[in-house]
């Protein structure tokens, strides 16, 4: 390291780790394209170089390193799409970081299937088409209904359920209206309740940080509409999901960092959806810090560069996370005023919030348009508890909807009752 107590960190894009980082006061230099001045002045060196081209960050930062003398003791990133940079540029240089091979494996989805086979880990049935005319085969292998998905990036966004080879031609189709080329996995539809298991890996040995039972809402969309702490499994189930994590993260080679895996649990037992080699999105890191006392963000960075861990005493062991979505298109109106009633500024405040403003247009959770319009996330100690506050919460919102038709939008006193999501729906 350059210094015992200032070490450097180089940073593939990602706003809040440098925010991280410079609370631990790490000296960091930034990789990103088009880096924007107040961010440029907030990192030691920022540097600006086309993310695509590995060789060139490469030598990017090579030269940062032999101009400032600021040589990186570490690269990480916390976005998936980098996740793999992060890995090649920590190898090319013999810094820490995440191992290449489990970086592409968590990546690129068809890798990590492979992975777990070559460690003999129950996958669904899959197969994999090279490019978007070989999809037409999937169900030949797979069957009906599979679920595709790209290999690569795109997230829940690029998922379809296809129940027949209609559906499957369709969204072949959709899936690659974008351009560019485009490799496919289809995966045997896995029934069953899905839970998200948030980790960290240090030299190889993983740590559960929570488990989170996952409410998904109905296909085509899938949009998952809420969460549960404690995730309502027995403690023999429980260990099965955990053993399962833990082994599918020793296949794809995770050596260090932290993951946000999803799983299912179905009638053969649980199996893996996905593994992102990142902190989850939105605010379920704050909900596993609330629930392990582990900041997600401080520990990869921590784990990377083998600093002590930092791990604060639990504040709640229940959490009650729900989305605001709607089963029909209409109009919205809530009570604006209510909103300063739920500030969220301490750990345990609630978190109160509404992505859409009174009178806008909402589409229900199913249609392609639509998805989640805000959230509704508790904590307490106890079902009851999150049932009151629950309660409480929808009574000063009053959210409402009505549905909608040619013409001016209703005014607010014509709007039915709408209640947030609080179930799945399969």
């Amino acid at each position: 390291m350059n210094a015992p107590d200032r070490p450097t960190v180089a940073c593939v894009a990602g706003q809040h780790v440098l925010d991280v980082l410079s609370e631990m006061g790490i000296r960091t230099i930034l990789l990103g394209e088009d880096i924007p001045w107040d961010i440029a002045c907030s990192v030691d060196v920022p540097v600006e170089v086309d993310l695509a081209d590995w060789q060139a960050c490469e030598r990017e930062l090579r030269r940062v390193q032999a101009r400032t003398g600021f040589s990186a003791d570490a690269v990480l990133s916390l976005r998936d799409s980098y996740v793999p940079l992060a890995g090649f540029l920590a190898a090319r240089l013999g810094v820490r970081g995440m191992s290449l091979p489990a970086a592409l494996n968590c990546n690129d989805k068809a890798r990590m299937r492979r992975a777990l086979d070559g460690a003999r880990i129950a996958n669904p049935r899959y197969a994999i088409a090279m490019e978007p005319k070989e999809a037409a085969g999937l169900g030949d292998v797979v069957g009906f209904p599979l679920v595709l998905k790209r290999t690569r990036g795109a997230g829940g966004g690029a998922v379809r359920l296809c129940p027949d080879q209609v559906a499957l031609t369709a969204a072949v189709a959709e899936l690659t209206a974008a351009g560019g080329p485009v490799q496919f996995l289809g995966e045997e539809y896995l029934d069953g309740p899905e839970f998200a298991v948030q980790t960290l890996t240090v030299a190889g040995a993983t740590e559960i940080l929570s488990v989170l039972r996952a409410h998904i809402g109905p296909p085509p969309r899938f949009a998952e509409t809420g969460y549960d702490h404690p995730a309502g499994l027995s403690a023999g189930q429980e260990h099965e999901v955990t053993d399962l994590v833990r082994a599918a993260l020793s296949a794809v080679g995770m050596d260090f960092g932290v993951a946000h895996v999803q799983a299912r649990y179905t009638e053969e037992g649980p199996r893996i959806v996905e593994i992102n080699p990142r902190p989850p999105g939105g605010v379920l890191a704050h909900v596993t810090q609330v629930v392990s006392g582990v900041d997600m963000v401080r520990a990869a960075i921590e784990a990377t560069l083998g600093l002590p861990l930092t791990r604060r005493a639990p504040q709640a062991s229940h959490v009650l996370y729900r989305c605001v979505v709607f089963g029909q298109p209409g109009y919205l109106s809530y009570d604006v005023d209510a909103l300063r009633f739920f500030p969220g500024a301490k750990a345990l405040d609630p978190i109160v919030e509404i992505d859409a403003d009174p009178g806008d247009l909402v589409f229900a959770v199913d249609h392609p348009d639509g998805g989640v319009y805000g959230r509704v996330v508790l904590f307490g100690d106890s079902d009851a508890d999150l049932a009151a506050q629950y309660r409480a919460v929808t009574d000063e919102l009053q959210v409402r909807v009505a549905k909608a038709s040619a013409g001016a939008p209703p005014s607010p006193d014509s709007y039915p009752a709408l209640v947030l999501a609080e179930s799945d729906s399969r």
